[in-house]
């Protein structure tokens, strides 16, 4: 699981809530997309940021850190400088 897997699923129990809980004040129907998130099998919806902050009271810098860790990762093969060919 990775760090922002981890940290959002860490975050909701923290805050004694179920994922149910978090899911319908974020404008989910089912609780299923907290699941996937804390699966790290989707990809959390960074404009849902400010309200899981205020459901969750988690640091916003600590989820912040997450996020980028997460996403750095993933995009960091596209500015992989190219190597020239040699002649």
């Amino acid at each position: 699981m990775d760090e922002l897997a981890t940290f959002l699923r860490t975050a909701r129990e923290n805050a004694e809530l179920t994922q149910w809980d978090l899911a319908k004040p974020l404008g989910y129907s089912t609780p299923q997309f907290v699941s996937n998130w804390e699966r790290g099998v989707a990809p959390f919806p960074v404009e849902k940021s400010k309200d899981f902050i205020k459901l969750t009271k988690c640091s916003p810098s600590a989820l912040r850190k997450a996020v980028v860790a997460r996403y750095e990762a993933r995009i960091e093969k596209y500015f992989v400088p190219v190597k020239k060919k040699s002649k």
